[in-house]
């Protein structure tokens, strides 16, 4: 059984602790997020909001024109697969607020767990210094500016901490990364659309689907990856020239299809094995999958460095070869400590 501990420390969007005991995720790839709206002269709303993915350590900011539909909301909702949202209670003085209640049927109607919390939760008193601790120095900039130009965003920044639990001491000094999210890099395909186009399944048995036409992927990894691209469908000519070349190396060149192929379903997810690597005591069964994965990782980057015409490299240099390459050389870390790790494993036994 899972102790009393876990469970209290655990919610929709922060199932870290669940997620060690269990080993494994059906869908890690997920983000919570937190959201304060205002309404202009103009009778736009005015919207902020923070995002953060709590298993691979990374804080995002907004801050956009939306109308009473909350269009571009649903927009972001459905691009980057938001399951819980917090939001300010909609009563003050046991009145409703309408803007809340109509942001929160918007909400619904996405699917997306409502989270509310006092507009206490929302003050941005003392996020300047709560920033500066928690970004890593070359994102400590761009924090500093979104607190000028989207200050907006600064107050869903702050409850979404507090609601995650994240701790302003050293175990997380200079941990988080932190960018501004650009909504306007992906076409704008909101909930309704994507429901309408029947791009996903509405159900576990249902066949008649986009994604399910598409899908001949043989990891998790994969299909999580083809369900991104749907959902998040380039806008910008030269990314979308990009993955199409991306694609043809890949379709064209059979050596390198099948050696990836082979390589990739005995490859550890490296997004499922970040919460270990996060200031957690690491058991047999996490050392096996790091050095599992560093070795799958040299094996891919070889391979991805055999094509034979310049422009494929590049290609593949720029997709994949030199974010693999950065990864390997940040867990050859732990190779230092392989003689020990193995000896303490082997004192077990004795």
């Amino acid at each position: 059984m899972i102790c009393r501990d876990y469970i209290e420390q655990t919610f929709l969007g922060n199932l870290q602790e669940v997620g060690d005991i269990q080993g494994s995720w059906a869908d890690p790839t997920y983000m919570v997020l937190a959201v304060d709206i205002i309404i202009e002269a103009t009778s736009a709303r005015r919207v902020g909001v923070c995002l953060a993915d709590p298993k691979i350590r990374e804080l995002a900011v907004s801050e956009f024109l939306d109308n009473d539909h909350y269009s571009a909301l649903q927009v972001l909702l459905s691009q980057l697969n938001v399951r819980e949202c917090l939001i300010k209670d909609n009563q003050v003085d046991g009145i409703d607020n309408p803007e809340l209640v109509q942001l929160q049927w918007v909400l619904e109607r996405c699917g997306v767990t409502i989270t509310k919390r006092s507009a206490d939760n929302f003050g941005t008193s003392g996020i300047k210094d709560t920033l500066d601790r928690l970004v890593v120095g070359r994102n400590k900039l761009a924090a500093r500016s979104s607190q000028a130009n989207q200050p907006l965003a600064m107050g869903p920044t702050a409850a979404l901490i507090k609601h995650l639990g994240i701790p302003i001491d050293t175990s997380t000094e200079g941990g988080y990364n932190f960018y501004r999210h650009d909504p306007n890099t992906l076409a704008s395909i909101d909930f309704e659309t994507l429901k309408a186009l029947r791009v996903f399944p509405e159900h576990t048995s249902d066949s008649m689907s986009i994604h399910k036409t598409l899908d001949r992927c043989e990891t998790k990894m994969g299909r999580q990856l083809l369900a991104r691209w749907l959902k998040q469908p380039l806008k910008i000519r030269a990314d979308i020239k990009m993955r199409q070349k991306l694609i043809a190396i890949f379709c064209y060149n059979e050596n390198l299809r099948e050696t990836i192929r082979n390589l990739l379903p005995y490859t550890p997810d490296p997004y499922s094995l970040s919460g270990c690597l996060q200031g957690k005591e690491l058991n047999k069964i996490y050392v096996s999958h790091i050095f599992k994965l560093l070795s799958q990782l040299k094996k891919l980057t070889e391979a991805l460095e055999g094509l034979t015409t310049q422009e494929d490299r590049e290609i593949l240099d720029k997709a994949y070869r030199k974010h693999l390459s950065g990864l390997f050389d940040s867990l050859m870390v732990a190779t230092a400590f392989r003689q020990s790790i193995l000896k303490a494993m082997a004192a077990d036994y004795i």
